[in-house]
């Protein structure tokens, strides 16, 4: 992007700055910026959030304005991983851990949070083993600190569950998955964003779990077929379209059928079972 193009979107956002100065409440510039990028992610427009918090991040260094400039460094870092740019992601995530750690030594949940974003950016990047790592500090992170709610400490879980299915450990990844679960349940919180990735990684563990025991899989089978289709219901609630979420239901539900046949069939036929591995 050449410099004249980010000045024409600079000055759309600061005309939009108008639009919300009656809804939003800012003590500075930078922070009308980080609120209006804010607003921009609950459209949601995505590019316009990030004219938005890119102009925070740069005006709130010359008010030495530390609390926006980690906060914008989470949100532009998670932006860049929707984006798939994981090298700029993992880049503002780190310089806004570093912050954290700076300026804010006592708020362990903040470092905690980034852990969690940068697990995420080295997912998607491919880079489990650095992930997983990641996850293991953020559930650490967590656990040690009174400021962190439920859906925080659900979405750690979850996460580091995931890192389990990967190192195909189902015993950690129940366990992990058990306690987003019950996290989850704990709070009011239903919106697709938390809901779905908590429900099909609670149903992808318990059927991975309970997998290696033919016998105890029919009768889990109800149960994790509901987690399944409770991830459906939501995701189809929200979304006029197949979703990212919705596809990931609908996969599991599939697998979790020709396992639940795989299991009839291995009991009828034992001798056969290694053909449908």
């Amino acid at each position: 992007m050449n410099v004249r193009h980010f000045l024409l979107k600079l000055l759309y956002v600061l005309l939009l700055l108008f639009v919300f100065q009656n809804s939003i409440k800012a003590d500075s510039p930078s922070d009308s910026f980080y609120k209006t990028g804010i607003e921009f992610l609950r459209i949601p427009d995505y590019q316009q959030a990030y004219y938005s918090l890119k102009a925070a991040l740069s005006v709130c260094k010359s008010e030495s304005n530390r609390t926006i400039e980690v906060q914008a460094c989470m949100e532009l870092g998670k932006l860049y991983i929707l984006f798939s740019k994981y090298d700029s992601a993992i880049y503002f995530l780190n310089k806004g851990k570093g912050l954290s750690q700076k300026f804010f030594p006592g708020e362990k949940w903040r470092e905690a949070a980034f852990q969690m974003e940068l697990g995420n950016a080295n997912e998607e990047r491919g880079d489990i083993e650095i992930a997983g790592e990641c996850y293991r500090k953020a559930v650490a992170g967590m656990e040690s600190s009174l400021d962190i709610g439920d859906m925080r400490r659900a979405m750690a879980y979850s996460a580091y569950s995931r890192y389990f299915t990967f190192k195909q450990q189902p015993d950690s990844e129940l366990y992990y998955s058990n306690r987003a679960f019950n996290a989850w349940l704990a709070t009011k919180e239903r919106s697709p964003k938390y809901a779905c990735p908590i429900l099909i990684q609670h149903a992808t563990a318990t059927k991975e779990f309970y997998c290696q025991h033919p016998d105890s899989f029919q009768i889990y089978f109800p149960r994790i077929r509901s987690y399944y289709r409770q991830a459906l219901q939501i995701a189809k609630s929200y979304y006029r379209s197949c979703s990212f979420e919705e596809g990931k239901a609908l996969q599991g539900l599939a697998n979790t059928y020709t396992d639940c046949i795989r299991g009839f069939y291995s009991k009828k036929r034992p001798d056969a079972d290694a053909n449908w591995r």
